[in-house]
């Protein structure tokens, strides 16, 4: 899941992003990497049955906005760096890309958390209901 989720993020977003000069593959893929990080550990937690305090939603859709906003800031950190041409441009590129990515990851990123919730998170809770009350009736 993690990389149909990187997959997708990379070919939407990208066209935002990509400038002259800059294959538009290189953009997809710097959008993509950290997709595919926090998607897989996302489908991961999706999959755990645990939930926070004994209570009915489980850990990856507890998570799901705190982690979408990691994969914004990620993002962001990566396409500023992937711009910087000195060593300090780099180093101020951190904390530039955790701040863009709180901002613009709750603006840009949002959107795309409740498609991603509706297309990837749905489908994967479902199944594993499914496969539950199967093995349920098995035994």
């Amino acid at each position: 899941m993690g990389f149909a989720l990187a997959c997708c993020v990379g070919a939407i977003w990208a066209p935002l992003f990509v400038d002259p000069g800059i294959p538009y593959s290189t953009v997809a893929l710097e959008i993509a990497i950290p997709t595919l990080f926090v998607g897989t550990l996302w489908a991961a937690l999706l999959r755990v049955k645990s939930t926070a305090r004994g209570g009915e939603v489980r850990w990856g859709w507890r998570l799901s906005i705190p982690l979408a906003l990691v994969d914004a800031q990620l993002t962001s950190i990566i396409l500023l760096a992937s711009k910087a041409t000195s060593g300090l441009e780099i180093i101020i590129s951190v904390p530039c890309g955790l701040w863009m990515g709180m901002t613009w990851g709750t603006l840009v990123w949002a959107p795309s958390l409740v498609v991603a919730c509706g297309c990837f998170g749905l489908p994967i809770v479902h199944a594993d209901e499914e496969l539950f009350e199967f093995e349920a009736c098995d035994s």
